[in-house]
């Protein structure tokens, strides 16, 4: 089955970036398959490779596994495809790149995109398992994206641990530093959301390029493929069924001095250096 998927994409990046906008213009391409986030990576294995060593594939993350297909609306069946305990990750993750490769194939479709941030912390996983995997990182400048992943774990902090201002510049300056690793990496592609606000259908065909495939302007209507891929409780993303803007959040959610110490924390991050590549 794996043989018949000519591409399989990740988009990664911090949370609140811009990821589930990315996701809808490059789903909105009429070869590409899409989904929900799927989280199958995160939920069901640790992101550290040197405890991920020692994990142990067992029933319980047969169990996760079965209760996220649930609220992405796929099918339990596929859990017959994998015996458990198991000690090997790797065909754990081949079993869960399967899945998404079936669920294409039923669409007859043979390149697909998968958006979960936290994908980030498992790029040399999941780039072993397959051939044929691509992964498109986007960048937000960091006082926005800091701000806004502020304000949804203050919202919904069930959804998102960080939930206070330092939590949320450790993430966003670790995650910056993970990507940066992969700047010259020839299927890694790197975009900032700033600059595809600004010029939508360039930067699209830009994606395309990377990806050799034909732009279509399909891709710019993404509201309707937003309606795919956002599940009724992830009430935060609801401002992506809308027109995609630029928003000082940090001014209306920070006083003067926690505006001052997080341009101070994030002083050294310079998202210029993902614009030469």
């Amino acid at each position: 089955m794996q043989s018949q998927i000519e591409k399989r994409i990740f988009i990664i990046g911090t949370a609140r970036s811009g990821t589930t906008f990315l996701q809808s213009l490059v789903g909105a391409h009429s070869r590409i398959f899409t989904l929900p986030e799927t989280h199958f990576f995160d939920q069901t294995l640790h992101p550290r490779k040197s405890i991920r060593f020692f994990e142990i594939i067992t029933r319980k993350k047969k169990e996760i596994l079965e209760k996220r297909l649930s609220e992405i609306n796929l099918t339990k069946e596929y859990l017959k495809g994998f015996s458990t305990p198991s000690i090997s990750k790797k065909k754990w993750g081949k079993f869960l790149l399967d899945i998404i490769d079936s669920e294409a194939i039923k669409k007859n479709k043979f390149l697909w995109v998968e958006k979960t941030p936290r994908n980030i912390r498992y790029i040399d996983f999941i780039n072993n398992l397959a051939g044929n995997i691509y992964f498109i990182h986007i960048h937000r400048d960091p006082e926005d994206n800091i701000a806004s992943l502020y304000e949804v774990g203050q919202k919904y902090p069930n959804n998102f641990k960080q939930n206070n201002l330092d939590a949320c510049i450790d993430r966003y300056i670790t995650e910056f530093y993970i990507s940066l690793n992969y700047l010259d990496k020839e299927n890694h592609y790197h975009i900032i959301y700033e600059d595809l606000v600004l010029s939508l259908e360039n930067s699209v065909k830009g994606i395309c390029d990377f990806l050799n495939i034909e732009f279509e302007n399909s891709m710019l209507n993404f509201q309707e493929k937003t309606k795919e891929i956002v599940v009724g409780k992830e009430q935060w993303k609801a401002n992506n069924f809308t027109k995609i803007k630029n928003e000082k959040k940090s001014v209306r959610l920070f006083n003067p001095a926690e505006l001052e110490y997080l341009r101070d924390k994030v002083a050294g991050i310079d998202l210029n250096i993902f614009r030469k590549v």
